[in-house]
């Protein structure tokens, strides 16, 4: 059986396309943005992958039931299925996971980093007029959602753990790994109150008081996060976790923290500006990862 693929400026000008269409006009905008991509095979079907930064269980803590992982000897891959892009990011990952479990042994990983090495670029024109694109609000919306479809998932664990923690260390710990997961999905308010909770439980615990500078940045909130990093130090000067973030805030500018603050609800609401795995006050300076658990 023979079939056509479509270039993503051909897809991008009809506004429809099959599986393989899709899937190539998905890597494209990926890698267009710096996003290393794979393509996935199964028999008849075609996917896209995207590198993560790390394992599921690391910084970003991304395992959650209904939304897994490809694990391979080159990193872990996030598959997402391109023909349901309409529905959102939760929905597209959820499908391409479902998608990869049906396909089991027979599914097929190629980065195109790999894949390019034997078919390079053709040497197109220059790109032509692009179409209609949704507007700012319809974006917004569209990831508001996914992100409504995903909170339930991501939070249930977190507010158990918050329900059955002994006092002391443990409760702080529990507070403070919910607090990272709230302000991982962008909601900063929530993220707030449940690392001071955290602070609340245990005062010697440095890593809700350094997440508590990290969630106040990524929400612009740049005056509350000083005066928090100020207490922080105050209450325990010789934490390590204390001074690094202090470090890193001396090295950035007021106005590049809060102008890149300001996008921090970008995308799927992972983590602030551009990573799932930290929290960046600019463009050149990236403040520590988002501290779990017991020191």
């Amino acid at each position: 059986m023979l079939d056509t693929v479509r270039f993503p400026r051909a897809t991008l000008t009809s506004g429809a396309g099959d599986c393989d269409d899709s899937s190539a006009l998905l890597a494209s905008c990926l890698e267009a943005a710096g996003v290393q991509s794979a393509i996935l095979t199964t028999p008849g079907h075609v996917l896209v992958a995207f590198r993560a930064d790390g394992p599921p269980d690391g910084p970003g803590r991304y395992d959650s039931p209904g939304y897994g992982v490809i694990e391979l000897e080159s990193g872990y891959w996030i598959p997402l299925e391109s023909t349901v892009l309409s529905k959102g990011f939760a929905e597209v990952w959820k499908a391409g996971w479902q998608e990869t479990q049906r396909a089991g042994s027979s599914l097929e990983l190629i980065p195109l980093t790999l894949a390019r090495s034997s078919y390079p670029a053709l040497p197109l024109p220059g790109t032509p007029a692009g179409p209609v694109l949704p507007s700012a609000e319809a974006l917004a919306q569209l990831s508001r959602r996914s992100l409504d479809s995903m909170t339930p998932v991501w939070l249930a664990p977190f507010e158990a753990a918050v329900k059955d923690a002994r006092t002391g260390r443990p409760e702080a710990a529990a507070y403070n790994d919910l607090g990272v997961r709230q302000a991982q999905l962008g909601n900063y308010q929530e993220a707030v109150k449940a690392i001071k909770l955290a602070i609340s439980a245990d005062p010697g615990f440095s890593a809700p008081r350094a997440n508590l500078v990290s969630v106040l940045l990524a929400s612009g909130q740049d005056t509350d996060a000083r005066k928090a990093l100020a207490d922080g130090l105050s209450a325990l000067p010789d934490s390590p976790a204390m001074r690094r973030i202090a470090e890193r805030m001396n090295a950035a500018t007021p106005t590049a923290a809060t102008t890149s603050a300001s996008a921090a609800t970008a995308g799927v609401g992972m983590a602030p500006v551009g990573t799932a795995f930290g929290v960046r006050a600019s463009n050149a300076v990236v403040l520590p990862d988002f501290i779990w658990g017991v020191e």
